[in-house]
């Protein structure tokens, strides 16, 4: 793959198109981890919700799933 800084969207956006599922998905969530980074009130909130240990504010995979099909 060639230097990112040296690529156009395009070229990016089709070399996206060429990765499997789950090599897109870590592409996805390192982007939303850089957009977090530079955003200190996301990233607070992050950290509190990471720290969150009461378990009632916990949602189970099934719930998790269903807020994203909701949205």
């Amino acid at each position: 793959m060639r230097r990112l800084d040296r690529m156009s969207v395009e070229e990016i956006q089709t070399e996206l198109r060429g990765l499997s599922p789950e090599r897109r998905a870590e592409v996805i969530a390192y982007a939303v981890h850089l957009n977090n980074q530079s955003d200190s009130a996301a990233a607070q909130k992050i950290r509190e919700r990471m720290d969150d240990q009461d378990e009632g504010n916990w949602l189970t995979i099934e719930e998790f799933e269903a807020r994203l099909d909701q949205s």
